[in-house]
């Protein structure tokens, strides 16, 4: 990534550019599934139309990038590889706009899952990000590593969203850098 200030198009044609990158490899591999996926994000990348607009296309190819099995079992070093910058250009797009800001307001959601190789049921968490112009980022990654908070933000959002986690369930939404609940979209 370079230094100079991104655009939507800049950013766009990023999403693009590994899009048809993904494409043209499940062409040479003759991978159907995976052509048509590529050409579903394709459409969803045109006629984008400012920044919310581009991190909604971004935040619905992610939807459809961790969903269908064509991206997620990439069996060649090359497709894995594209499969990969694909993930990682879609994250960004999600985000790079709100890159030097934090959420408003974060929550946990714990769900029981079974652990892959034991087959043990244990309780996996996802996190919701609310941002001050009322969009919520979905199942994003630790709050540290994503949004660059400061250690103690980051240590009193932990204390505050283990405290309301409920077993199973969503708990309330947390306001970044107090602790404290708030009201917040369902």
């Amino acid at each position: 990534m370079s230094t100079k200030r991104e655009t939507v198009e800049s950013v766009q044609s990023d999403a693009i550019a590994a899009i048809a990158h993904v494409r043209v490899v499940a062409q040479a591999e003759g991978d159907e599934a995976r052509i048509h996926a590529a050409d579903r994000l394709l459409r969803l990348f045109e006629d984008i139309q400012g920044e919310h607009h581009l991190r909604e296309a971004a935040s619905d190819s992610l939807t459809l990038y961790g969903g269908m099995a064509s991206f997620s079992d990439a069996g060649t070093a090359e497709s894995s590889f594209a499969v990969t910058r694909l993930g990682a250009v879609l994250r960004h797009a999600r985000t790079w706009s709100t890159r030097d800001q934090a959420p408003i307001a974060v929550r946990v959601t714990a769900y029981p899952r079974t652990t892959r190789w034991l087959r043990r049921e244990v309780r996996g968490f996802r996190y919701d990000a609310l941002w001050s112009d009322g969009r919520v980022d979905r199942d994003i990654a630790m709050l540290s590593s994503t949004y660059g908070l400061p250690t103690t933000d980051h240590d009193t959002m932990s204390k505050a969203l283990d405290a309301t986690c409920p077993v199973t369930g969503t708990g309330p939404w947390i306001e970044h850098g107090t602790g404290s609940p708030i009201e917040g979209p369902a």
